[in-house]
């Protein structure tokens, strides 16, 4: 197991800070419209960070399968599927919570929005990961 990878994936995303602290101040400020709403508990106001789970559970996988090797393997194969299997999981999960929580959209907006962004450069890391081909 490989921490490598989280921290290739962080380094990946910090190249690009200007669009994550526009992405931070989105999310921030959909929190704060949203914990000034009467009538949404906190529970459903947690749910809009539900995307967030993705791009953690794309990197754990890209650290628990890693290949350094580069051999293709079955457990190479399945990873890989699990991986996008993951991303494609999340965008359906965003679309669901939209439809869901009309009352929190915003948040929910905001925080998909971010998930697919870091999520984008997880598979990539991820995938190259446990295929073990690296750019």
């Amino acid at each position: 197991m490989s921490w490598w990878v989280a921290k290739q994936m962080l380094q990946t995303v910090a190249i690009f800070w200007p669009v994550n602290v526009f992405l931070a101040v989105l999310l921030g400020g959909a929190a704060i419209d949203v914990a000034g709403q009467r009538g949404v508990s906190l529970r459903v106001a947690s749910c809009g960070f539900l995307p967030l789970v993705g791009p953690v559970a794309i990197i754990l996988c890209g650290v628990v399968f890693n290949n350094p090797d580069g051999s293709y393997t079955l457990e190479s194969t399945i990873a890989s599927g699990v991986i996008v299997t993951v991303f494609i999981a999340q965008v359906v999960l965003s679309g669901l919570l939209l439809r869901w929580f009309p009352a929190i959209r915003f948040l929910t907006i905001s925080g998909s929005v971010t998930a697919l962004w870091l999520s984008a450069w997880a598979v990539l890391v991820s995938l190259m990961s446990v295929r073990g081909d690296w750019l």
